[in-house]
Formats: structure tokens, sequence, C-alpha cells
């Protein structure tokens, strides 16, 4: 849309960035920071709640898939299903969907 959001401003302890929201291909919680997975970047800690970006990224393309993961869609690369049900991101890994949010993510690869 005309006025997306592009960048996302994570203050750190030491730094303060500005970063692409494409840029960025999951965020998992640690207690009460978040840690922010960059694509050929190094990753950011920041301290707030995994819900509070949820909130801000959601409308964004990022679905939360599990109480400690929130991944940008346009990161994934396959929804695997056996022996679990997982989302193989485009930096290697291999994000968990709860049980609670398998339907949203079913839902998301319907449209």
């Amino acid at each position: 849309s005309k006025n997306e959001i592009k960048n996302i401003v994570l203050k750190t302890q030491d730094n303060v960035f500005v970063v692409n929201i494409k840029d960025i291909v999951r965020c998992e919680s640690q207690n009460n920071y978040t840690l922010f997975l960059m694509e050929n970047k190094p990753a950011i800690l920041v301290s707030k709640t995994l819900k509070e970006y949820e909130d801000i990224l959601s409308p964004l393309s990022f679905i939360r898939c599990h109480q400690t993961h929130l991944v940008n869609t346009t990161h994934i690369v396959k929804f695997i299903k056996h022996p679990n049900y997982s989302l193989l991101m485009s930096d290697g890994t291999n994000v968990p969907i709860s049980v609670r949010k398998k339907e949203v993510i079913e839902n998301f690869f319907k449209k």
C-alpha cells in the first residue's frame, strides 16, 4: 500500500537501529526481550516483548506461529507437516508451529 511502513526502529542497550522490515526473517521471544533474526546481518536483541512487536508487525506480513516465534511470511520457504508442524525459513532455521496456531498458519496458506 502507499503508506506502508518500510522501516522499524530497534533500540538496544548501545545502539538504535533502523531496520528494513523486509530484512527481518523472524523474531524470537527471550523472556522480556525479543531477538530479531535478520537476513545477512547480525541479530539484534531488544528489551521489549514479542507481543509488542506482534502488534506492530502483524499487519505487515508477520504471523505469530508459536508462543516464542513471530515470522515474516515473505521469508517462509516451506510449510512442513511431518513429523511436526513447522516452518522452514529463508535463513535455514526450522520454526515450530504450536497446536493453537496451526489453524492460523493453514489459513494463511489457503489464501
